[in-house]
């Protein structure tokens, strides 16, 4: 048998591998001689293949018709293995045809199936590869608030908002807007005098 290209599993046996697919696992750890076996893929829980860096398909498998097409073509088609629906992820968008031809599937239920019943033979229009939906991306908005202090966004709450102003105010202190008021703001709140009166004072005080 004529081999094709190595696959990476790092020990995981790939879901889309079939039960009667024949494999050439590859180890590294082991001697020359035991760093190659052809086991079914069957038979993967039942031999020591956690430590199998890769695997080689024979070099007609339609896993790298699927791959020589992306590379040759600059498409992302996924190998699909048969199934009797439509995988989940699929985008509705073209699939490649294990005879080469790449094309909308419509409602033909049965072409992602693997041949027949009883003989798993690919046929020409058998669906072997297809495009993952890509995952939405949710709506983002930026907003630029600048710092302000505690008396700042207690005004702001009161012109713009009606009640609650306490939790919006927690909130806001939660995530960094409010800053921690000056010495000035301080004493002018307790006060009752204006901060540049008591900013002035102070840099008298100070000596500035």
């Amino acid at each position: 048998m004529e081999w094709g290209d190595d696959i990476k599993v790092g020990g995981l046996r790939p879901q889309w591998l079939l039960p009667d697919d024949e494999i050439w696992m590859i180890w590294e750890n082991k001697p020359s001689e035991l760093r190659r076996q052809y086991p079914l893929a069957r038979n993967w829980d039942d031999g020591d293949f956690s430590s199998a860096v890769s695997i080689r398909l024979s070099a007609n498998h339609p896993y790298y018709q699927v791959a020589r097409y992306n590379a040759e073509h600059s498409t992302s088609f996924v190998y699909w293995p048969g199934g009797k629906d439509a995988p989940k992820d699929w985008d509705e968008n073209d699939v490649i045809y294990y005879g080469g031809t790449v094309g909308n599937i419509g409602g033909v239920k049965e072409r992602w199936m693997r041949g027949w019943p009883g003989n798993p033979t690919p046929l020409a229009l058998d669906v072997i590869g297809y495009t993952p939906r890509q995952p939405a991306t949710p709506d983002t908005e930026t907003v630029t608030l600048r710092k302000m202090s505690e008396a700042e966004a207690l005004d702001w709450l009161h012109k713009n908002t009606s009640g609650e102003e306490y939790p919006r105010m927690l909130v806001l202190r939660q995530l960094g807007l409010i800053r921690t008021p000056t010495r000035a703001e301080t004493i002018a709140a307790k006060s009752g005098v204006a901060v540049d009166v008591v900013e002035q004072v102070l840099k008298e005080i100070d000596g500035e």
